[in-house]
């Protein structure tokens, strides 16, 4: 019986994997996402993020009939089977899952639901610090139907928020 359940499992999980999952994915055209006169065609992202979103729910399913499995009560050959096809779907699943999160996100930064705002910090070597740093460099982009531009930019001492003291006293090793 277990023997019998998981050659179904296997074989069916296959022929899911690669009519709703593999197929799918491989004929996403990679060309149309690249950024053409200045803009990402944000339709064609969302015809990836269906694809994409198709093939981790497919591999999460199997994953988990797979999972389910009793392995203890198969033949070798059967459980060696398994045991590849398990394999194959988790390393399939740690490429699909970040792409789905990507494709979640990024249409929304391009201002697919109307323009949208982003503000990007950044931080050179020496303003690195295990607590975070201190970005000396600030951009707000937009995105708006495709394109990102570049709404201001600001260094640091761009921010001083008209504070000319310290809010706080500070002690002599930090004003040193």
């Amino acid at each position: 019986g277990e023997n019998l359940k998981a050659v179904r499992i296997a074989s069916s999980g296959v022929h899911q994997l690669t009519t709703e999952a593999i197929v799918p994915v491989a004929a996403i055209d990679l060309k149309a996402l690249k950024p053409a006169g200045g803009s990402i065609d944000i339709e064609m992202l969302g015809v990836a993020r269906d694809s994409v979103d198709r093939a981790a729910s497919t591999a999460a399913q199997l994953g988990e009939d797979l999972e389910a499995l009793n392995d203890e009560v198969l033949l070798d050959a059967v459980r060696n089977g398994v045991v590849k096809l398990d394999d194959a779907v988790t390393e399939l699943r740690a490429v699909v899952q970040p792409a789905q999160v990507a494709l979640q996100i990024v249409p929304t930064l391009l201002g697919a639901d109307g323009p949208r705002d982003t503000l990007m910090m950044f931080q050179n070597n020496a303003e690195t610090r295990t607590t975070g740093g201190n970005p000396a460099a600030v951009m707000l982009l937009r995105g708006e139907g495709g394109k990102i531009s570049i709404v201001q930019q600001a260094s640091s001492s761009d921010l001083a928020f008209g504070i000319p003291e310290p809010i706080i006293p500070l002690n002599p090793e930090s004003v040193a």
